[in-house]
């Protein structure tokens, strides 16, 4: 009796959000989106899709509830405010006061949206076994209350994991919009997408989203990292591809306008000249010559290009290597450390996806005789990139020595060696 009375709440409480939605659509084709009667609505239509969630969390799931959720009562009104803003902006001093205005507002709103996904993801967490976000990230002091009924434990970690991609989709729009200083700062949508990550691995919106934060410094490496890591889980996140072949498109264009560092010496090619670069110059433009390089290993387009790309490439990352100086002030200034940290081994994991990417090629077909030609030089450009790489940072280690000063040139280099060549040996088909 009691399951038959639980299931009528379920089957009722569909029908009230389906009506909800259609309600919500009607006040909206005459009301501003923003109108108290709205705001109501859509009040009453977050209410019943969040009781799903504790109702029937299974049959809330096979009905993309949280999707729905998002999309009706967050991201469109997101989307007005920001159509709004854009209009005020562009008015010049006629639409100064009613921007400050939208703004204010919707600095609200997505306060509200912040707060309301925090505690739905520790709601979810009670009812159903905790996944690893804490009350102290969630910036609560105590446990929000859940429906008084009976739980079954769930595996909640891909709904925790949405509340985080939301907080940090939230929280980017507050930096895209709300900021004014030129150079804005990202580090709290960054967080949560860092969070969702941790939550659930095997998602890869997370890593998509911190693609996109990437693009945002043009920070190419780290961006073509971020998508390749998206495609590489157990759940890939379709839209990334899309969204790496457009990146990858920008680097070529910003590659052509790189200055040459290769000379040719009669047939062959001698090693590039010493650099003289400030070292945020050679960062850039070592992140746009390894994103391009990976890149035409990933596209499986103008392959022969490797060969002339990746001296240059190398002469770059061994310039890097070679900056005792440079090197030691990554390590003593804080995020410039981890920046140093990243570039590397962001360079292993492009290193490992693009091996793994060409033996993900269908092997239960009967290729052509073409086919098996470009796979067999596919595999010979990923192996030179590859063991290109080997070679610069098992050099840059066997140079380190104390009495040189560059002892924390190996401290920094060996872990992404060690992980490259570890990784390496544990497939030894992508070596043959």
């Amino acid at each position: 009796m009691a399951q038959q009375t639980t299931s009528d709440a379920v089957m009722q409480q569909y029908r009230n959000c389906i009506s909800l939605e259609q309600k919500l659509r009607e006040e909206s084709k005459h009301k501003n989106f923003y109108e108290p009667d709205v705001r109501a609505v859509r009040m009453d239509l977050r209410l019943a899709y969040e009781s799903l969630l504790f109702l029937d969390y299974t049959g809330a799931q096979e009905r993309e509830v949280e999707p729905a959720l998002w999309k009706s009562v967050f991201y469109r009104p997101i989307e007005e405010f920001r159509r709004r803003i854009k209009a005020a902006a562009v008015a010049g001093e006629k639409g100064r006061a009613p921007l400050q205005k939208v703004k204010l507002t919707f600095g609200g709103f997505l306060q509200d949206a912040a707060r309301f996904y925090r505690q739905l993801a520790c709601k979810l967490q009670t009812a159903y076994g905790a996944v690893g976000f804490s009350l102290e990230e969630a910036q609560l002091q105590t446990a929000p209350a859940v429906p008084d009924q009976q739980y079954t434990p769930q595996d909640c970690k891909p709904s925790v994991y949405r509340c985080l991609i939301c907080l940090g989709d939230i929280f980017r729009y507050e930096t895209s919009v709300l900021q004014s200083q030129p150079k804005k700062d990202w580090s709290a949508a960054a967080k949560h997408y860092r969070l969702a990550m941790s939550v659930y691995p095997s998602g890869g919106n997370s890593y998509n989203q911190l693609a996109v934060l990437s693009t945002y410094s043009e920070d190419d490496l780290a961006a073509v990292y971020y998508y390749f890591r998206s495609l590489a889980v157990a759940k890939p996140f379709a839209i990334a591809r899309e969204n790496l072949v457009l990146l990858l498109e920008q680097i070529r264009v910003k590659y052509t306008k790189l200055p040459q560092r290769v000379q040719p010496k009669t047939q062959s090619q001698k090693l590039p000249m010493k650099s003289k670069r400030p070292v945020n110059v050679l960062m850039q433009e070592l992140s746009i010559r390894l994103a391009h390089v990976h890149g035409i290993l990933f596209s499986k387009v103008n392959l022969n290009d490797c060969d002339e790309l990746l001296p240059a490439a190398m002469a770059d990352l061994n310039d890097l290597l070679g900056r005792q100086g440079a090197l030691q002030a990554f390590l003593h200034k804080g995020p410039t450390q981890q920046r140093s940290e990243h570039v590397l081994l962001q360079l292993a994991v492009l290193s490992m996806f693009s091996m793994h990417d060409i033996a993900a090629a269908p092997t239960d077909q009967q290729l052509r005789y073409a086919e098996v030609m470009k796979q067999d030089v596919l595999k010979q450009a990923v192996q030179r990139v590859v063991q290109s790489v080997i070679a610069a940072l098992a050099a840059a280690v066997a140079e380190a020595s104390p009495t040189q000063g560059s002892e924390l040139t190996g401290k920094l280099v060996l872990p992404t060696l060690a992980i490259l060549l570890e990784w390496w040996a544990l497939h030894p088909a992508y070596s043959t």
